[in-house]
């Protein structure tokens, strides 16, 4: 609105005499262009912040670059503005989620004092051990639906006393030889070293440049890291805004017209799911 008034300031101070409405000293008029000035930065961000599959270290990108630009206009509104977001910005970084995902971002992980990092690292390590947990929960569940009927049925039998079930002698003689053996379909996740070193070792690591893909970064680093790699996935897959949300919810008056009022959940669930990935667009 102050732009376009700007715009028309030519058309105001031509017809000022005839209206008093549009009569605006200089110092108004110069007020309102450094307003406008200030306020650009943070308009242009919010665009920015709309676009969709926005990773937390876009998010982090776009909020950089707008507190610098405000730090550069030197005017009262940006520093007022520019203060406000330093005040956020220690509360994002005290996000375990939010450090995490700029630790695993070799654009803006040099931005992190120790603090953010230990806090980062014991969370991807939490993280990490979840995805151990499920991982091996999954890969018991596709063993028992991969038995034939007999052995399930010899499963259900032995299972009967509520007592563990033990396939063969040398997987009891693995598990009576070896306290620390491995349980089945946990090696999903294979490592060279502890997930903590890993995560040590990516420290300090070469700074990318901020205009880095870095989903195409971790691509490239899948089989060099391959433990990171999977967890700059689950960390990239975190929506930093609610944009797609709210474009999904929208989405529901096309769907739900005059004319389709009788669908099931199911294929409504069904169809916001096609419209929500470009995948299966094609």
């Amino acid at each position: 609105m102050l732009e376009r008034l700007l715009e028309l300031m030519p058309f105001c101070i031509d017809h000022a005499n005839t209206n008093a409405l549009l009569k605006l000293s200089v110092n108004e008029w110069t007020s309102i262009e450094n307003l406008v000035k200030s306020l650009t930065p943070v308009r242009e961000a919010s665009l920015s912040l709309q676009r969709q599959d926005i990773t937390l270290g876009d998010f982090y990108c776009t909020w950089l670059q707008t507190q610098n630009k405000l730090k550069n206009i030197d005017s009262t509104v940006s520093n007022s503005i520019y203060q406000i977001m330093m005040v956020r910005q220690k509360l994002l970084l005290k996000n375990e989620l939010f450090s995490a995902a700029i630790y695993l971002d070799p654009r803006f992980q040099v931005l992190l004092d120790y603090s953010d990092k230990n806090i980062a690292k014991e969370h991807l390590t939490k993280i990490y051990d979840l995805m151990i947990s499920m991982n091996t929960a999954i890969d018991d569940n596709l063993t028992l639906q991969g038995l034939n009927n007999s052995e399930a049925e010899e499963l259900n039998n032995s299972a009967g006393n509520d007592e563990p079930v033990i396939e063969d002698d040398f997987e009891l003689f693995i598990l009576n030889n070896n306290e620390t053996a491995v349980p089945l379909g946990s090696n999903s996740f294979p490592t060279q070293a502890p997930i903590q070193l890993l995560l040590e070792s990516f420290d300090n690591i070469s700074r990318e440049h901020y205009k880095t893909n870095i989903v195409e970064y971790w691509k490239q680093q899948q089989k060099s890291m391959p433990e990171l790699y999977r967890l700059a996935q689950v960390l990239l897959a975190v929506p930093a805004t609610q944009v797609s949300v709210e474009r999904s919810f929208s989405s529901l008056k096309f769907i739900l017209s005059d004319l389709r009022t009788n669908m099931t959940e199911t294929i409504l669930e069904d169809v916001m799911i096609i419209r929500g990935n470009k995948q299966f667009k094609k």
